[in-house]
């Protein structure tokens, strides 16, 4: 889409650090401004309220921030991975990814601290910029010193707001550069809803968290909001009921199965998904899409590329004719074709995955980590999208 907006254009870029969890048992210590180790104490008063602790953390999903004080200073981090589908709550566990590169495995009690950690901080910092005589202006504050703390806390992943002279878009961050002593030199690649890329510079970033934390506070005293929450929650339930009601029994029966697509005339391993074994955006959205104007005999397939090195770019919509069953693929002599070099690699990086797969129960297979639906997204005291955000978004 074209807009009326100012400012460079950023291509999309490859993030700079893979997402590779690299399991280290509790006690391992942190070799950074001298040793410490993963805290041995914790409060046992946290113990109090264990129906709220356990909704608070089996609600956590994958890009949730967190903080942990590991006795020398605190880090931030945010969570790469979550394992909450032990009834057993002692036996949850998430990897979470610091900024600093460092990566660890917290069970039930590290992770609880590191929530209320975090929590405690945002609110104190919250607290901070809303203290002003004018609760509207967030950021403009006299000291600047809060406003280098706050911008040069952003991550990626974190919401924005920008208004480009011809209407408000929301956004969130892709890359940070806030390494410079010099502020003006700091920068963020953003990226838009609507699908545009801009840098955005000290002024600009500070103008869009301002607008940002603005809504937010506006929409947060509305009394109004929870019941705005529910109903969007009730909508998607009963959507979403329809639409299994709808899908028919033979195409059902293939979501979180294996088999074969066609990818530039080619046939990969893949796993085939239903349109809630994916999370809210583009690939369920056009499914939808295209599954209202269809008939019941050439039902579009959501499929999962296996192998795929970039989780974002793993997931296709494939017509009915392009992909066939794992025994299909047998019996068409896939698993012996000859290939090429690079071509082979790929396949048999694929096939391996997908043999994986297959070892799991079919409710196991997918490869996504427990994802938000937009009601869980805008809901609770801390959301991560605004109402405002989805409003515009339906307006794209």
């Amino acid at each position: 889409t074209n807009r009326n907006r100012n400012g460079p254009i950023v291509k999309k870029q490859e993030t700079k650090r893979k997402r590779k969890v690299e399991e280290r048992i509790s006690s391992e210590k942190r070799s950074r401004n001298g040793s410490k180790d993963k805290p041995a104490a914790r409060d046992d008063d946290i113990t109090n309220k264990n129906n709220n602790k356990e909704a608070c953390l089996s609600g956590l999903a994958v890009g949730n921030r967190i903080a942990f004080d590991f006795g020398n200073d605190i880090y931030f981090g945010c969570i790469e991975e979550c394992d909450t589908n032990n009834k057993v709550n002692a036996e949850w566990n998430w990897n979470v990814g610091f900024d600093d590169g460092e990566r660890y495995k917290f069970d039930y009690k590290d992770m609880l601290s590191s929530v209320t950690l975090y929590d405690k901080l945002k609110k104190k910092e919250m607290n901070s910029l809303h203290s002003e005589e004018n609760n509207s202006n967030i950021i403009k504050s006299n000291n600047n010193n809060n406003k280098e703390v706050c911008l040069s806390g952003l991550a990626v992943g974190d919401r924005i707001a920008f208004d480009f002279g011809n209407g408000i878009y929301f956004g969130c961050i892709e890359e940070c550069d806030t390494n410079n002593k010099v502020n003006a030199e700091w920068n963020w690649n953003v990226s838009f809803d609507d699908g545009e890329r801009y840098k955005f510079d000290y002024k600009d970033m500070s103008s869009a968290l301002t607008l940002y934390e603005e809504l937010k506070m506006k929409e947060m005293k509305d009394p109004g909001r929870k019941k705005k929450v529910r109903k969007i929650k009730d909508d998607f339930i009963i959507q979403k009921n329809y639409v299994l009601s709808t899908i028919p029994k033979e195409v059902k029966n293939h979501f979180l199965q294996v088999g074969f697509a066609l990818w530039q005339k080619r046939y990969l391993p893949v796993l085939f998904l239903g349109p809630y074994d994916v999370p809210p955006g583009i690939i369920r959205d056009e499914w939808l899409a295209a599954f209202e104007k269809c008939d019941n005999s050439n039902v579009p397939r959501i499929v999962y590329w296996f192998g795929s090195s970039n989780l974002k770019d793993a997931f296709s919509i494939r017509a009915k004719r392009s992909c066939i069953s794992l025994e299909e693929g047998k019996r068409k002599g896939l698993l012996e074709k000859a290939r090429s070099a690079s071509d082979s690699n790929q396949f048999n990086k694929a096939w391996r995955h997908l043999k994986v797969a297959m070892k799991k129960p079919r409710i196991n297979r997918s490869p996504l980590e427990k994802f938000k639906e937009e009601y869980d997204c805008v809901g609770g005291h801390q959301p991560d999208r605004l109402l405002v955000e989805l409003e515009a978004a339906a307006n794209l």
